[in-house]
């Protein structure tokens, strides 16, 4: 997969993101909650055309596959506080389990190891963010 073809989904789905809270905002100016934290997209190693984009959002009656179930059950409960010293996020919020889940989901043979992500952003700001304690447990190649 290509990183910059997952940098350039990233950055478009941002634009979409953007655009949408703008316009549910009806003039207004929009609060800091009504943004997702994070976007990212996320392919597979062996596949070049197949990718997700996906935001950070609740995982609450949300099913991950058990490729990526396995590997956040490590970092504690899911929807709950992490066991990973220096992260704040709740297990299975970030945008990179949601990414690499609907990939997943389509590729039932993927390996935790077989996912690649492009950059982190922040829609609000468009800015890079590095990737997060839990994500860097869960998915040992970022």
């Amino acid at each position: 997969m290509n990183i910059d073809k997952l940098n350039r989904a990233t950055t478009h789905q941002a634009g979409v993101v953007c655009n949408s809270v703008l316009k549910r905002a009806k003039g207004k100016t929009p609060k800091i909650k009504d943004y997702p934290a994070m976007i990212v997209a996320c392919g597979l190693k062996q596949n070049s055309k197949d990718y997700s984009v996906e935001t950070s959002r609740s995982c609450q009656n949300y099913k991950y596959e058990d490729v990526i179930l396995r590997e956040l059950k490590k970092l504690g409960k899911i929807d709950g506080k992490s066991n990973i010293k220096g992260c704040d996020n709740r297990v299975g919020h970030c945008a990179e389990p949601h990414a690499a889940n609907e990939l997943a989901r389509k590729h039932q043979s993927a390996k935790i190891d077989d996912f690649v992500f492009g950059a982190a952003i922040r829609p609000r700001t468009l800015q890079t963010k590095s990737y997060c304690a839990n994500c860097k447990h869960t998915f040992p190649q970022l």
